[in-house]
């Protein structure tokens, strides 16, 4: 069909105004039909947030309430080896997350890092964990440690309410031993219908105040639908800041003031001043029914504070532990410390009081030419302690301790037998001789599962 000039040039008139009107409505077409993504900076999709929940995989940062660090500590199991834990509370309903990083730092007295080290931690929906670090050793005395986590690298996810469940149960829980060497026990089950690679287990025990006093962890595999029974034990009796015994106790400390006393040093005589600090701690740990002594020992042996409950006598006695110029060419005379200590003992004894002595030395027993056998007197004399029902404890400092030869005065037994070359332990191990020798209440433990989140 052939179209005349005139009407074509009517139609573009025409078609004029209508272009802008076809272009408009395509790119209003086009925008509204293209389909929304995660990735757009746009909430256009029944979003709860911007390119977060709802159809997007990602969780809303601003609804992620940050973990709780309820304590964070370094336990002492052996001197100069420690557990590290944290007590860590996640406080979302249904938010989870997998391989979170926790971090362990540990400073000493002057805020200097010790320590530090890592640890991957599954935080369930309203869940309570305890992120462990096992047997490490600490080049110096823990005074602070601290947990926080790295969230970098990780996300949370969402977890359904049908699945918000405790996956592992904890039947029962038993604790035995704990003035000796602590034994726990507890009982799990696998309730759900997964098999769990590598679940972690943590355990607390607590005294009766609530404290914390030691941590352990196991890691297992635990099929779908199977309980097993956990054994948890501990090299040494648990160290505590309680200070009020089940039965009244009396105390003698026998102290070391022979001349290699100030070996490390001549002013202040060390290690001889760093023994006396952890002394007058160990003597602070014991409440007022309790009464404490001292004996110091080098030639001979000598009562420098009577058994008292007074602390500032205890704390007095013990300061006037001092070396004489005798004894910087003398003897160590163990056997007299000991026979001291017992006759202490006796002079005070009392029906339903413990009775115990704290023998700190910092080598062999020694005695002049033509004296009987040292070694022999010092063991016949931890021999009648033993045998008159007083518990005995020996401290060997520094390199020079025979350990054998302490394990022979203690008749073998180990548990009471402590060794170390650096009296910045000391604390440590006094504590852990006044909870083997302090009948307390009994202690509680709370077990910890950390299953998994798949």
């Amino acid at each position: 069909m052939n179209i005349s000039w005139r009407t074509k040039r009517q139609l573009m008139y025409l078609a004029i105004p209508i272009i802008p009107t076809l272009l408009i409505g395509s790119f209003l077409v086009f925008n509204h039909f293209t389909t929304a993504t995660c990735t757009d900076g746009k909430i256009n999709q029944g979003e709860r947030g911007i390119d977060c929940e709802g159809p997007c995989p990602q969780i809303c940062e601003a609804r992620i309430l940050p973990p709780e660090i309820i304590w964070s500590e370094a336990f002492p199991t052996l001197p100069g080896v420690y557990n590290l834990a944290a007590k860590v509370q996640n406080r979302n309903d249904d938010l989870a997350v997998a391989d979170a990083v926790g971090q362990f730092e540990v400073l000493d007295i002057e805020g200097n890092v010790i320590y530090q080290d890592q640890v991957l931690v599954d935080l369930n929906p309203s869940s309570t964990v305890v992120p462990f670090i096992g047997t490490v050793a600490i080049d110096g005395v823990p005074e602070t440690t601290r947990f926080s986590f790295d969230f970098s690298g990780t996300e949370w996810q969402q977890v359904i309410e049908s699945d918000n469940i405790d996956p592992v149960a904890v039947r029962s829980s038993f604790i035995s031993g704990s003035k000796t060497e602590p034994r726990a026990s507890a009982d799990v089950s696998n309730t759900t219908r997964q098999n769990f690679r590598d679940l972690a287990v943590a355990i607390t025990v607590s005294s009766e105040d609530g404290d914390v006093v030691a941590v352990s962890n196991t890691v297992i595999d635990l099929a779908a639908g199977e309980s097993t029974e956990l054994i948890y034990t501990w090299p040494r009796a648990f160290p505590t800041t309680e200070a009020i015994c089940q039965q009244p106790v009396d105390l003698v400390v026998a102290i070391d003031a022979s001349g290699s006393m100030n070996s490390l040093s001549n002013d202040p005589p060390e290690p001889l001043t760093s023994v006396k600090t952890a002394a007058k701690r160990f003597a602070g740990l014991f409440s007022g029914q309790d009464r404490l002594g001292v004996v110091s020992f080098a030639n001979t042996a000598q009562t420098v504070q009577s058994p008292t409950t007074d602390l500032e006598s205890r704390v007095s006695g013990i300061d006037s532990v001092i070396i004489t110029a005798e004894a910087e060419v003398g003897y160590t005379n163990m056997s007299a410390a000991l026979d001291e200590a017992l006759a202490l003992l006796n002079r005070v004894a009392t029906p339903g009081r413990g009775q115990a002595i704290a023998l700190l030395t910092d080598g062999l027993p020694t005695a002049p030419d033509g004296a009987p056998d040292p070694e022999v007197a010092a063991i016949n004399a931890a021999s009648n302690i033993q045998q008159s029902g007083i518990e005995l404890f020996a401290i060997g400092l520094g390199e020079g301790v025979n350990e054998v030869f302490l394990n022979r005065l203690l008749s073998g037994d180990r548990s009471r037998v402590f060794k170390t070359s650096n009296a910045d332990e000391l604390s440590v191990i006094y504590s852990q001789i006044a909870s083997a020798v302090c009948e307390r209440s009994p202690y509680q433990i709370e077990v910890f599962p950390n299953p998994p989140i798949y």
